[in-house]
């Protein structure tokens, strides 16, 4: 799949991500994802996070990649230090609370993870059916304690449902405004970050994308009974308990915005 799509969201998401972990895995993908983070020049470190099997190295490819043995998927501060930014491009296939890789970000710190999944129009709400573990893993996110959790899906990348979606979970909230960054600051922070020597397509347009949801997200999350009074879910659509504007207050007239603009329906001021 694209692995641009699981790196950059997130490491453009931190201010400034100097020390970076990827889980280890299958090599092709342990590679990939480190080409991608390798890319900004603000990575002072990159670890690879695994078992004794997949937790190795070629420190010839560069001096900034190590590895750390890790047992059982528990991150430790006395073991590991601490991280910005923590990628697992292994899809996850049961529902975990991740709670040692929170342990081991710093307060700003931002978790991605691969759910090698997508949503549609057709699925239920999260947490049933074949949403069942990533309904469950996006709620132990929220109790384990991460402020602020976002599902976005790249469907340039390819498997069974012909695109794939991840989640990005920040440590704090504040860092929702990195999140959200305009084009302009996006764009700053790629040029500031990005060699020009090296390939990538991710740019503004792509990360804006990526921080709107897709009608079939926020469907399928609005439907789940616990989130039926979240703010995001109460601004969808016709609400009946919304007073209409009465006719009253609205006139029928010529526009005065030119000669030749028409007629429409205007407020009475």
């Amino acid at each position: 799949f694209d692995y641009e799509a699981l790196v950059h969201p997130a490491m453009i998401t931190h201010p400034n991500p100097k020390r970076v972990a990827v889980l280890g895995g299958k090599q092709q993908q342990t590679s990939a994802t480190l080409r991608e983070v390798l890319k900004h020049l603000s990575v002072k470190d990159a670890v690879i996070l695994g078992d004794e099997e997949n937790a190795h190295v070629d420190n010839a490819v560069d001096a900034r990649i190590s590895a750390l043995e890790m047992k059982d998927q528990e991150c430790s501060v006395e073991d590991h230090g601490l991280f910005d930014v923590i990628i697992d491009p292994n899809p996850f296939k049961a529902a975990t609370d991740f709670s040692s890789y929170f342990n081991c970000l710093n307060d700003d710190g931002v978790l991605v993870l691969n759910t090698d999944t997508i949503i549609t129009h057709k699925d239920p709400a999260l947490g049933i059916g074949r949403l069942n573990v990533l309904g469950r893993v996006t709620d132990f996110l929220g109790e384990v304690g991460y402020e602020s959790v976002h599902l976005y899906q790249d469907e340039s990348s390819s498997n069974d449902f012909g695109a794939r979606s991840f989640l990005v979970a920040l440590k704090s909230a504040d860092s929702r405004a990195d999140w959200y960054s305009n084009e302009a600051e996006v764009n700053l922070r790629l040029h500031q970050r990005i060699s020009r020597s090296e390939s990538l397509e991710f740019d503004s347009p792509t990360m804006l994308k990526y921080q709107t949801p897709p009608k079939a997200v926020e469907t399928v999350f609005c439907l789940d009974d616990s989130n039926v009074k979240a703010e995001e879910c109460g601004i969808r659509g016709f609400d009946p308990e919304v007073v209409n504007v009465p006719y009253s207050d609205l006139s029928v007239g010529k526009s005065t915005m030119g000669e030749y603009s028409g007629r429409g329906i205007f407020a009475k001021t």
